[in-house]
């Protein structure tokens, strides 16, 4: 899942945001604030007072949040999670045997 790494407050409820893959561009969010979590952030100055958390989830003092994957899939028109569904696509597999290598080697010099 790519990360939000930068999101900045635009008026009329757009936000500017980039992500760790580079992808970037303008969303609008007007669509999405429905439900009482929500209805907070159509006043624009507390829409202004949005934060990202460790894991790159933009998120608001009032708890909150808009997933990066909806954000992505929104901004770029691909279904991410279908794109990363299988394990093979993650490419975990080979990242698994270079963990158990070094492992494996963990505290040996030479």
């Amino acid at each position: 899942m790519e990360r939000v790494i930068s999101a900045n407050p635009l008026d009329d409820f757009k936000i500017e945001v980039e992500f760790s893959d580079g992808t970037h561009g303008v969303i609008s969010m007007k669509d999405r604030l429905l439900g009482p979590v929500f209805e907070p952030l159509k006043d624009p100055n507390f829409f202004a007072r949005l934060t990202i958390d460790e894991f790159g989830v933009i998120c608001w003092p009032n708890g909150a949040d808009i997933a990066p994957d909806a954000l992505y899939e929104k901004l770029t028109g691909t279904n991410y999670r279908k794109k990363k569904s299988s394990f093979e696509n993650t490419g975990k597999k080979k990242v698994a045997s270079v963990v158990k290598e070094n492992q494996d080697g963990y505290g040996k010099k030479g």
